[in-house]
């Protein structure tokens, strides 16, 4: 986790951490097994990446 957010400091990337537990997030996206970390590529026509400018508790 530590590496993943400093790589990401480091390039300017957003990041989003999510509160719940690697299942959770899993069960979130639909899948039957543990998601450790994700990234958006394509946000399409979504407004996923409002989490990551601030408008929603938890934004690091």
């Amino acid at each position: 986790k530590n590496d993943l957010e400093y790589y990401c400091k480091l390039s300017n990337v957003p990041v989003y951490i999510y509160d719940g537990t690697s299942w959770d997030l899993g069960a979130v996206c639909g899948k039957p097994f543990m998601v450790a970390a994700m990234a958006i590529i394509d946000p399409g026509d979504s407004e996923i990446l409002k989490l990551v400018k601030g408008e929603n508790n938890g934004v690091e």
